[in-house]
């Protein structure tokens, strides 16, 4: 039996879910759009306002899938600052059994900061594919059918 081969927009939504699912959102958007003007502009239903305006989402998605990336980013520097934690700590023979030093407190305000940064991304990504959406919304909203008249003039 043949198996089916993945596309590669769901490879990277499978990679990037666990830590940053707004990937998937705004990278799908931004196909979407990217499909969906090609189909007009090889019809040439688009004069050059209306090809500038509806690209203009393009632009709030694209920033989505940077802020998913960073959200990505800064979780994997949060873990990495744990593990420096846990390793860097010191191990006594009395209570506390391990302790804190000042190597491992630096692993965890790394940790603390990524973990901040990892929030402010997501939703940024968040807020700039509901921008991207209303956006978008806007940019169709300009889009009339030309009517045969206008087209032979």
């Amino acid at each position: 039996m043949l198996m089916k081969m993945p596309m590669a927009s769901n490879v990277v939504c499978w990679l990037l879910a666990p830590s940053s699912p707004d990937a998937c959102e705004n990278g799908g958007s931004s196909v979407a759009m990217l499909a969906f003007i090609g189909t007009l502009v090889s019809q040439g239903a688009l004069n050059s306002e209306q090809l500038i305006r509806i690209s203009s989402p393009l632009l709030y998605f694209g920033a989505g899938i940077t802020a998913s990336v960073l959200a990505a980013a800064a979780s994997y520097f949060a873990n990495l600052g744990i593990s420096h934690q846990s390793t860097r700590r010191d191990n006594r023979y009395d209570e506390p059994f391990v302790r804190d030093n000042a190597d491992s407190l630096v692993g965890l305000k790394w940790a603390n900061r990524s973990k901040v940064a990892g929030v402010i991304c997501v939703l940024a990504s968040i807020g700039l594919f509901i921008t991207g959406l209303v956006s978008a919304k806007g940019a169709f909203s300009i889009l009339t059918p030309q009517t045969k008249q206008s087209q032979d003039k």
